[in-house]
């Protein structure tokens, strides 16, 4: 690591601005949601987002004999609720069955049918006393909706919720192992990928896990209790306690398991899984708009406003068509501003930097993270923007220390709960978007919510002893979520066109993600936690309802093979950015050597044209929720051999991208759906019956082919 020659420690002043009625009003009417949500008894993601709208979803429908029918369109659903079966009369797959375990101490209590049902107005109601639960079905157009309700004292420690359907299985938010389920158990609870590898020569921070762990938990900074598969039914579970769904290894069946006395849970039950995905977003919230800049490329320059300046007149001289540049190593610690660790030159004042840059036709981004640390970096001195922001009853910490990496980022997180943080927030954000003038910012973390317990050998959540009537569970499931929509409503108040990307998530934060990154991986070709990892990040949260999705180009290796791939790959991805990380001189990057700015140019330029397309299916995502990047699944459903695709998505409608994942191949086995198709670099043609072909990828050029209608 380089030594921190110059740090940049921006003076340590917290500059509060007064507050415009409107941006007032915003904060108002936030905290009164989120009260009302804390003290309604269950917290509701879907109705803290507020982008279901019942009435849209409205359908005919009819209960008699325990049997409710519903209409979709021109098709009828059963719901046979005597069996606690599903089916439509125009699909090819099997019925899909339910049962419902209610587990109290040692006892279980199976539920395997619903008779004698109350209809009323909107819904169906079932009251099981022996059970001692209420089961309440809503229907709307092409889902369900089923509340699980105990009526009286006898608790419910968990719910077990057993889903008899065809697989293979797909969603869960961010996967980076595979986009398949099959054979894996995973949760809603959201946490760094980055920090829990094994423990190996290259990664001693990680873990010591047994061979299989990841199978069984594999964290993730976008986890949602969502499930799909290729046929038009999916699944997800309404609830700020912990999920965890186990899928059995033949995509058979899978098990959901709540850790809650009641829930509630959505079936969605169409025609494709397309549309069980414009369903899915139309409950949970689509991401916003982009202006063309931010799905273009982005470049990530450091080392002090002199050197950003500098590099960035050096794009322009090599004419890259670069349009963002984001920085993140300054130090400006009383705004959250910045990732000073490896700060290596001085910013004297980034609003000067950012008038040059936008003078010479750049956007710039900056970096913010929602946690203070005691001491400031690199010192024994103490923070004082810490202890004031302690005083006032601000930060959660943790009870004890649990291990290096946590107890140093989790020291001081925001509690965003408080009005009060708020609105000290909200005076970061004008900070920076308008003393500062950047166009946006990274909004990092969100997600350090649950450690691994090293004696234990397993996840537990921190329990910050927060003063809401919320499980350390339940608040840690729900920070992304409320961290993402303060952080959108009060941004966009302030600078209505500012662009912000994530990298946490959780259920009901898409519609206040503009851009969802895909995270820190390692430089290696390592397919859990290296650059083909990234693929699987994006193809699986396409799956999970995110369009607006990006990718590091990560220049933390001498890998020049690995860094190549990596730029390949990016440039058919919605947004091209690069990540210099700690931006040692043995990395490779965009500087190099005199060949990597023109590798990185032409790349850059072949992204550049594809804007309109991007865009173009970027306006389709927010009309029926379907991604850009698209598991091959989605377009080729009648292909069984697509539900098997991994490491090659649709970046599209119109375009088969294929990534080399391996070391030192310069071919590749694709796999090609019916139809013509040719190649983007040349006139050469594939003409398929649905078949595997090994195609060349020599180290300069990545698999890309343009389907052919006829």
């Amino acid at each position: 690591m380089k030594k921190l020659a110059n740090l940049s420690i921006i003076p340590v002043i917290l500059i509060i601005y007064a507050c415009s009625s409107s941006e007032n009003q915003i904060n108002n009417k936030f905290y009164t949601e989120l009260n009302r949500q804390l003290n309604s008894g269950y917290f509701s993601a879907i109705d803290f987002a507020g982008q279901f709208k019942p009435k849209e979803h409205g359908t005919n429908w009819d209960f008699n004999n325990d049997i409710v029918i519903a209409e979709d369109g021109d098709s009828q659903i059963q719901f046979r609720l005597n069996e606690l079966s599903i089916q439509r009369e125009d699909k090819r797959s099997n019925n899909t069955r339910y049962i419902i375990r209610l587990y109290r101490g040692n006892k279980v209590t199976n539920i395997v049918s619903l008779t004698n049902g109350i209809k009323e107005e909107n819904k169906v109601t079932f009251e099981l006393q022996k059970e001692a639960v209420r089961i309440t079905i809503t229907p709307f157009n092409g889902f369900f909706k089923w509340d699980i309700i105990p009526v009286n004292d006898i608790s419910v420690d968990s719910i077990v919720i057993e889903v008899n359907s065809p697989g293979p299985y797909y969603g869960g938010g961010e996967r980076y192992i595979s986009t398949k389920l099959d054979g894996r158990t995973i949760s809603n609870q959201p946490n760094d990928h980055y920090w829990d590898p094994p423990i190996t020569e290259l990664t001693p921070w990680g873990n010591p896990h047994e061979p299989g762990h990841y199978n069984r938990y594999e964290p993730t900074y976008l986890q949602l209790a969502y499930y799909l598969n290729p046929f038009g039914d999916a699944w997800f579970i309404d609830d700020a306690a912990s999920v965890l769904a186990t899928f059995a290894e033949n995509a058979s069946k899978f098990k959901i398991r709540i850790e809650n006395s009641r829930t509630v849970f959505y079936t969605i039950h169409k025609q494709s899984a397309k549309e069980a995905l414009t369903t899915f977003t139309s409950i949970v919230g689509r991401q916003p708009e982009l202006p063309d800049w931010a799905v273009g490329v982005w470049v990530n320059l450091l080392d002090g406003q002199d050197s950003v300046i500098v590099k960035a007149r050096r794009l322009k001289e090599w004419n890259i068509p670069v349009t963002a540049i984001w920085v993140f190593d300054m130090s400006d610690i009383p705004n959250s501003q910045g990732w000073g660790n490896w700060t290596t030159g001085t910013y004297h004042c980034l609003k000067a930097m950012n008038d040059s840059l936008h003078k010479l036709g750049f956007k710039t981004l900056s970096y913010l993270s929602p946690f203070q640390n005691p001491k400031l970096l690199k010192s024994d001195i103490d923070n004082p923007t810490y202890h004031k922001f302690d005083s006032l009853g601000l930060l959660l910490k943790p009870p004890k220390k649990i291990n290096e990496r946590y107890a140093y980022e989790m020291s001081g997180l925001y509690n965003f709960h408080k009005p009060l943080m708020g609105d000290m927030w909200q005076d970061m954000l004008r900070k920076v978007l308008l003393q500062d003038n950047f166009d946006g910012f990274m909004e990092d973390f969100g997600d350090l919510s649950y450690y691994f317990d090293r004696e234990e050998k397993k996840w537990v959540a921190f329990d910050y002893g927060q003063e809401t009537p919320l499980t350390p569970n339940e608040y840690n499931n729900t920070y992304p979520l409320i961290y993402h929509k303060l952080s959108y409503l009060q941004a966009s108040e302030i600078k209505p066109d500012a662009v912000t990307f994530c990298r946490s998530g959780s259920l009901g934060s898409a519609a206040y993600t503009k851009i969802l990154w895909a995270g820190d991986q390692i430089a290696v070709w390592d397919k859990t936690f290296g650059y083909p990892s990234a693929i699987s990040s994006g193809i699986s949260c396409g799956l999970s309802g995110y369009a607006n999705w990006t990718p590091d180009i990560l220049s933390a290796s001498p890998d020049m093979e690995l860094w190549k791939r990596w730029v390949q790959f990016a440039a058919f991805t919605p947004i091209m950015r690069d990540h210099l990380w700690d931006n040692k001189p043995e990395y490779v990057d965009i500087w190099f050597n005199n060949e990597t700015p023109k590798y990185f140019k032409k790349y850059a330029e072949i992204h550049m044209s594809l804007v309109p397309y991007i865009q173009e299916h970027l306006a389709e995502y927010r009309s029926n929720g379907v991604p850009l990047i698209r598991h091959m699944m989605l377009d080729f459903p009648d292909e069984p051999e697509t539900y098997n695709c991994e490491y090659q998505y649709m970046f599209g409608s119109k375009y088969l991208v294929a990534p080399v994942v391996e070391q030192g191949a310069v071919e590749k086995i694709v796999y090609f759906p019916k139809g013509n198709w040719k190649s983007f670099w040349d006139s050469s043609a594939i003409s398929s019956k649905g078949e595997y072909v090994t195609v060349k990828a020599p180290l300069d050029t990545i698999p890309v082919y343009e389907r052919i209608h006829e």
